[in-house]
This record gives C-alpha cells, structure tokens and sequence, in this order.
C-alpha cells in the first residue's frame, strides 16, 4: 500500500485514509473479537465516530481510612 498525497491538512500515519486500497478484516473464526456495540456518529455534527472504550463492571468504591 502506498501513501495517499493529501493536501494540508493531511491524514495521520496511522490513519486508513492515509494510504491506497481497501481494508481487510479478521476474520473471527472463535467468536471471541470484541465488537463495538454502541458505535454511533457525534450528534455535533456528523463527523466524528463516537464509542465506550472501557466499561467498569461490579465496580465499587470502599472507604479504608481517614485522612488527616
């Protein structure tokens, strides 16, 4: 795959727009990928994909000592 020659501003390096040719994906032959669940476009303006990276679960906070 060669670079694409974006006029300022340009793609990052790591970007998929930045270089020629299409995109293969894994294929997820154990079904153990995780898939984005909630991926949607900002209700801003439509140009930037929005998801939940992490998520907590059973998480709480305990109170061990205190302070001062």
């Amino acid at each position: 795959m060669g670079r694409i020659k974006h006029e300022p501003p340009k793609a990052p390096s790591w970007s998929w727009m930045a270089y020629a040719g299409g995109i293969e994906f894994m294929d997820d032959e154990y079904g153990k990928l995780q898939v984005f669940k909630n991926l949607k476009l900002s209700e801003k303006d439509q140009k930037a994909l929005v998801t939940n990276v992490r998520e907590f679960r059973k998480c709480n906070l305990i109170k061990e000592a205190k302070l001062g």
